[in-house]
């Protein structure tokens, strides 16, 4: 406890102009990089400058008088708001705050705990292993799951440095000095924002807080926001008459008009249709609801896009939502859209489509590659650095369960999200079964949903201009590494190491990754095949992960979880006091986002030279890579609204948060 304050103490005073979240210059301030202006970090007077007479009165006391830690956090954060008196129920409220700021702390001190102790040899063959089932579903298999290192990983080559451990335990010390002052904001903004403080880097989403209501603004974070790879380009009436008859019905008119000109999209969260909500996981009495939505977008009369319609259900007697429905239904109809798109997007997008799809990957170079030191091996290790040691993690918190336990889960997926632990496993596994790695590249996923890489039409598709440059950047480098390693096609085929490779990925007993080529015959193929694996560690996970913070934070603006049903909310006022989480679940919302938004030291700008006659080709694209940092910079300086999420610097190799 008394760590607790001293380390909040600090976070709120800390030396003026430092920055203590990153002890490198080129990771200064990492969340302000995603607000929508630059805060350089205040002096102390400053600070106290903005507290009236009463805060400041109490920031001394607790200053001089050093009481008891949690007294002491109490006096710093409670004794006066304003002028008002905190009740004990606020006192309760802090305490509980407190407790959830603590938390992490202990997960991460437990994983250390237990990933320091003597493990397998780098050298040994890692094993595979498959999911069991969730005691919600017991009879639902999961071995169809991707494949997971059997065990913990070995420490050695997998254990993240002091310095990670380091700089985790301070991105989490800085929400506890988001606590100094909680009641003051909690007054003055409402509890919903309450917990952002720019004076510790950890500032409001300014733009999305201001327009999350507007029907363009649905539109737009389906381009540029938490999940761009949901939204599809409608090509044939029979794609909205498939999903949601109603709403074809509902548009028929402008469906027509619009379909020869491109301009129809659509959002369908058809990966939620096997499920049944309200999810109800084991032990928790708390229904959370969610709806397998379908959302026409299209063009207003300026051009922009805009959601005109939405389906929350399948059957034939389902409404449809649209703006001329009383103010209630259709916020809480494009929310019921955005929790939705947060289901998909947290356990599908990010942590199946990119966490557990790398992973059997890196068993397998494990296993061949690295153990026999190939060139290839230095070329992949900086894409696969902290991978597996975090989905480990990952599986003692977020999806964490036991077979054999069925009373009340710890799970993040059950606690805060409205699909829940089994669900979203399933989930991953649902589309696992129709994965195919050689087309699982940035450019087919964009055609199959009717997008063209090279250039589209749509304005504002932001993923797709600055992701087409950055998977660019990643061929180029494929190609010319692969070039400098084999003279011919023939030499690559004579390469017994890379075709153990290929074999051991391929093997339906080993790694299982369907679609990767039994052998690799072409240096086309095999720089195809580092393409699509780089794109997915780095480029693709940098779209779906680093957008948190700026998009889940803001709770209304897409809720994890919905405690009513549609047919339960009678007000909008009903929706913030009933629908939304609770405050400590919006607190460990905040506390998540800002851990999974940890910048990373090893970007796409911070390469290290590949080893001997190869380092020039790693320095051509160290170089490549700085120009087109600059070529987007000037790209986002014209564009409404940032989009920092791929560039360069911010791009990390690996997915190593």
């Amino acid at each position: 406890m008394r760590f607790l304050l001293l380390a909040s103490l600090f976070v709120l005073h800390g030396r003026p102009g430092a920055c203590f979240v990153c002890p490198t210059p080129g990771l200064r301030r990492p969340l302000a990089r995603f607000a929508a202006q630059e805060d350089t970090a205040p002096s102390l007077d400053e600070i106290r400058d903005t507290l009236d007479a009463g805060q400041s009165k109490a920031l001394e006391r607790a200053e001089k008088a050093r009481p008891g830690p949690l007294e002491g956090l109490r006096i710093a954060v409670t004794e006066r708001t304003k002028g008002k008196r905190v009740t004990d129920d606020d006192k309760g409220e802090l305490d509980s705050l407190i407790s959830k700021a603590k938390d992490p702390l202990r997960i991460l001190k437990d994983l250390f705990d237990r990933v320091t102790v003597d493990g397998p040899n780098k050298k040994e063959t890692l094993e595979y292993a498959t999911y069991p089932p969730h005691p919600q579903y017991p009879d639902r298999s999961l071995e169809k799951m991707p494949k997971m290192v059997s065990g913990r990983p070995p420490s050695n080559p997998y254990m993240w440095s002091g310095d990670k451990f380091q700089l985790l335990i301070r991105r989490l010390l800085q929400v506890v000095g988001a606590l100094p002052g909680y009641f003051v904001r909690k007054l003055l903004r409402g509890r919903l924002r309450a917990f952002y403080n720019r004076w510790i880097g950890l500032p409001q989403p300014k733009f999305v807080i201001k327009h999350w209501e507007d029907d363009r603004e649905v539109a737009r974070q389906a381009l540029a926001g938490l999940n761009p790879l949901q939204i599809e380009r409608v090509k044939s009436k029979k794609r909205v008459r498939s999903v949601a008859l109603n709403l074809a019905k509902k548009f028929r008119a402008k469906i027509e008009l619009l379909l020869p000109k491109g301009d129809l999209y659509i959002l369908d969260y058809k990966e939620l249709v096997p499920f049944a909500s309200p999810n109800l996981p084991p032990g928790d009495p708390i229904q959370r609801f969610f709806y397998p939505a379908v959302a026409l977008l299209a063009p207003d009369a300026n051009g922009e896009l805009e959601v005109i319609g939405i389906q929350l259900e399948r059957d034939d007697n389902a409404k449809v939502y649209t703006p001329e429905d009383p103010e209630h239904l259709w916020t809480y109809a494009k929310m019921c859209v955005a929790n939705a798109d947060g289901c998909v997007h947290e356990w599908l997008s990010h942590l199946g489509k990119t966490h557990l799809t790398v992973e059997p990957h890196i068993v397998a170079v494990h296993n061949t590659l690295m153990k026999d030191r190939h060139v290839l091996y230095d070329f992949l290790k900086p894409f696969l650095h902290d991978t597996l040691l975090l989905n480990w993690a990952a599986r003692q918190t977020l999806v964490a369960y036991t077979p054999d336990d069925a009373v009340g889960s710890t799970a993040v997926a059950d606690t805060l999200s409205s699909v829940g632990c089994a669900n979203a496993l399933a989930m991953i596994q649902n589309w696992w079964e129709t994965y195919d790695f050689m087309t699982s590249g940035f450019d087919d996923d964009l055609r199959r949903r009717g997008f063209n890489p090279d250039g589209d039409a749509l304005a504002g598709y932001l993923y797709l201009e600055d992701g087409a440059k950055i998977y660019k950047l990643l061929g180029d480098y494929a190609t010319s590494f692969v070039n400098a390693v084999y003279e011919s096609d023939e030499n690559l085929q004579q390469d017994s190491i890379v075709q153990d490779w290929a074999a051991e990925t391929s093997s339906p007993s080993r790694a299982a990754v369907h679609g990767f080529p039994s052998s690799i015959t072409s240096r086309e193929q095999l720089s195809k095949i580092l393409q699509i694996l780089m794109w997915t560690a780095s480029g693709l996970h940098a779209a779906v992960n680093f957008p948190q913070y700026d998009f889940y934070s803001y709770v209304p603006n897409h809720p994890f979880e919905l405690r009513e049903s549609v047919g339960q909310v009678s007000s909008v006022e009903s929706i913030f006091d009933k629908a939304l989480s609770p405050q400590g679940n919006v607190f460990t919302v905040f506390q998540i986002t800002v851990l999974l938004t940890l910048p990373s030291a090893n970007t796409l700008l911070a390469s290290k030279d590949l080893p001997g006659e190869y380092a020039e080709v790693s320095k051509e694209f160290r170089t490549k890579a700085l120009e087109l940092q600059k070529e987007m910079n000037k790209l986002n300086k014209k564009r409404t609204v940032n989009y920092p999420y791929l560039l360069p610097k911010n791009v990390p190799y690996s997915i190593d948060i």
